[in-house]
């Protein structure tokens, strides 16, 4: 049977742009890309208690909508747990610039890349960083998202965490449902170092045929290093 590809987003019915087979919508007011950035963000940000379900009741727009919500109306939602998001979100306003900017889901732009960023929200450095993870920060500061975000009350006195400079080492090897590229690209986002062979000093290998007598599988199990799937790894992740 044919199957028909999409062409509009089913959220927002904007046009799908294709990239190396996958279908991606571009609209920042989209509300299925905004709820699946909030929440991605306040994972990485370790706000608790704010699933996917959660956040769609509070029917915000935005990471920076987090920031006005108080907690009369948060209890008025979300019940007794609204208290305690509350001050979860209170809590998240003093961190770092890195780990904030980290957790904003631009491409390759995550926690260990950005750990290398100085300064502010109205004034960052960012000059240490890759250049296409530059450009990608760069279109992001341009966009009304950022605009809105300037004005939330951060306080970044307080110092990266060291988990943020230790990076995991991983390789991958075999076949996977994506390309490569774009593996590599989601793993640097959550910290991940990628590594194109296998030496004592690797962290994980990464495969989608554990059974594999491949010459990688073969040497990581030798050397007795972790071998997982990249389902594995994404779900360890989003727990």
């Amino acid at each position: 049977m044919k199957v028909e590809i999409p062409t509009v987003c089913p959220c927002c019915s904007s046009i799908l742009e294709r990239v190396n087979m996958q279908l991606f919508c571009r609209n920042d007011m989209c509300e299925g890309r905004s709820l699946h950035r909030i929440s991605s963000f306040c994972k990485k940000i370790k706000i608790k208690g704010l699933a996917e379900k959660s956040i769609e009741k509070l029917n915000i727009d935005s990471i920076a909508d987090l920031y006005s919500l108080d907690m009369d109306y948060l209890v008025s939602v979300l019940g007794k747990n609204g208290e305690k998001v509350y001050r979860e979100i209170q809590e998240s306003l003093s961190t770092d610039i890195g780990t904030l900017i980290g957790s904003l889901g631009i491409p390759l732009v995550g926690r260990t890349t950005a750990s290398k960023i100085t300064g502010d929200l109205r004034d960052i450095n960012y000059s240490a960083l890759p250049n296409k993870a530059k450009e990608n920060l760069q279109d992001f500061i341009t966009s009304d998202l950022w605009k809105d975000l300037i004005n939330v009350p951060f306080n970044f006195s307080k110092k990266p965490a060291e988990e943020v400079t230790v990076a995991k080492t991983v390789c991958l090897t075999g076949k996977f449902p994506l390309p490569k590229a774009i593996i590599e690209e989601k793993l640097h986002e959550l910290g991940y170092v990628t590594k194109e062979t296998v030496t004592k000093a690797l962290d994980l290998l990464i495969t989608n045929d554990i059974n594999s007598t491949s010459s990688k599988v073969t040497k990581a199990r030798q050397y007795g290093i972790s071998i997982k799937t990249l389902e594995e790894v994404l779900n360890e992740q989003m727990d």
